[in-house]
């Protein structure tokens, strides 16, 4: 573990500004181990929604991952990618972003990393990002089958447990109904 780092960005194509912790990321964690772990701070994410606020403008952002944001204390503002980043740091899992946890996570930078893989790989912890490069939203897969269960961080009620078919509506409204599935970089899925 070292120190806190502030790194500048924005919304949607452009960084973030966020504060990530420099952590040493655990590639002797088993997958399925570490998938589980993913899915932990998931579900604490939303156990604690009330306390966790979405944040897309760039005033509102000078947060990320102190020492004590690990499960079961989730950070208090994030957008999506920022939670799905949380989720994967937490669990120890190396940065679905390939930027270390310097503070660079948005969904440009998560589809740029991660293996794009075909709806019938998904595995839970995996990702699902809505709309054309570089993404609108992205959301974690906390079940599969026909309709996955997703955990989603796209307003301020969430995160939450939603379905793809729900989640997926708003996007195709507006004519962004594309999707692409992620997996980690080294997943064997």
């Amino acid at each position: 573990m070292a120190a806190a780092v502030v790194a500048l960005g924005a919304v949607a194509g452009i960084a973030l500004v966020s504060a990530a912790l420099f952590r040493t990321e655990s590639p002797t964690v088993p997958e399925d181990a570490l998938r589980q772990r993913i899915l932990s701070g998931a579900l604490a994410g939303v156990r604690n929604a009330p306390k966790i606020h979405f944040v897309t403008e760039r005033s509102g952002r000078g947060f990320g991952f102190p020492k004590r944001s690990q499960v079961p204390v989730p950070p208090t503002r994030a957008d999506s990618g920022t939670f799905v980043t949380w989720c994967y740091w937490q669990a120890g899992a190396p940065d679905p972003n390939g930027h270390h946890y310097d503070g660079t996570a948005w969904t440009g930078t998560l589809l740029q990393h991660m293996r794009h893989i075909p709806r019938s790989a998904v595995k839970p912890g995996d990702l699902v990002v809505f709309g054309p490069p570089p993404g609108l939203h992205v959301a974690l897969v906390y079940r599969t089958g026909p309709d996955p269960l997703l955990v989603s961080h796209g307003s301020e009620r969430d995160p939450r447990m939603v379905h793809l078919s729900v989640e997926r509506r708003f996007f195709i409204r507006f004519r962004r109904g594309r999707i692409t599935w992620l997996t980690m970089p080294n997943s064997g899925a």
